[in-house]
């Protein structure tokens, strides 16, 4: 993987080399911070690069720091605009992967939310597949099960619970398989390590909804208003059903 060449920290674009932080970090050592995954994409006909969703990947982030008991001074707006001076200075013709990152700053031992400074961080860099056979993944179904929403919100991208999607694919790669899809405590599906799953069952489009655990994902946003405005009225079905496609 390329490293990038700058980073928003500390509120501003500097080198990448120069956005550090000390191996007492609270964010590091206990899992409190949260982060986002944004994709940019680049359009060689345009000559420019184009964020999915920036505003509503941003919207999440900050509901997940607040998850946190996190204090940021940003908006999704000014986030945003972070984002795009990040872009424009790293200056990538090429697909891009967008990495926000809230966390707890203090470097102290002792497990809390309360009384720590939060800090931020932005870097990009590019990227291509997160499954490299992406069409024709070989996946397998998990041993390990997901956290539940009451032990840790799953509608917040919070580092510390990605512990248990790294089990969850480590496991897998080493089963010899590319993903897992991991379950509910109750045995239903919920989600792959890192990503929302659908399936396509007599002309219905059914996902999970988000009663199991999953994280509320964009890009799940988005198949679910395509499917409900576009493919409706060509004669496909959105079951909005409690199996079917909730729309938020």
């Amino acid at each position: 993987m390329t490293l990038p060449n700058y980073a928003y920290f500390k509120g501003k674009i500097i080198p990448y080399s120069e956005a550090k932080i000390g191996v007492l970090t609270h964010g590091l050592n206990y899992g409190t911070s949260v982060f986002g995954g944004l994709r940019a994409y680049w359009n060689a006909a345009e000559e420019e690069l184009f964020i999915f969703r920036p505003l509503d990947h941003y919207r999440r982030f900050l509901g997940s720091t607040k998850i946190m008991f996190m204090e940021l001074e940003h908006t999704p707006e000014s986030l945003v605009q972070a984002t795009t001076d990040l872009l424009r200075r790293e200056n990538y013709h090429s697909d891009v992967y967008i990495r926000p990152l809230a966390f707890k700053s203090d470097e102290i031992v002792g497990v809390k939310l309360h009384g720590l400074h939060d800090e931020l961080s932005i870097v990009a860099i590019p990227f291509d597949r997160y499954i490299a056979n992406d069409t024709s993944a070989h996946v397998t179904i998990s041993s390990w099960r997901r956290v539940d929403d009451n032990m840790i919100p799953a509608r917040g991208k919070i580092a510390g619970a990605y512990a248990n999607s790294a089990l969850i694919k480590t496991d897998a790669a080493h089963a010899g398989f590319d993903e897992a899809l991991v379950l509910t405590q109750e045995g239903h599906i919920s989600e792959g390590s890192a990503m929302n799953v659908f399936i396509v069952k007599t002309n219905v489009i059914i996902t999970p909804p988000i009663t199991e655990n999953i994280l509320e994902g964009i890009t799940r946003r988005t198949i679910i208003e395509l499917a409900t405005q576009e493919l409706v009225c060509c004669g496909g079905t959105a079951d909005r059903s409690h199996r079917g496609l909730p729309v938020r």
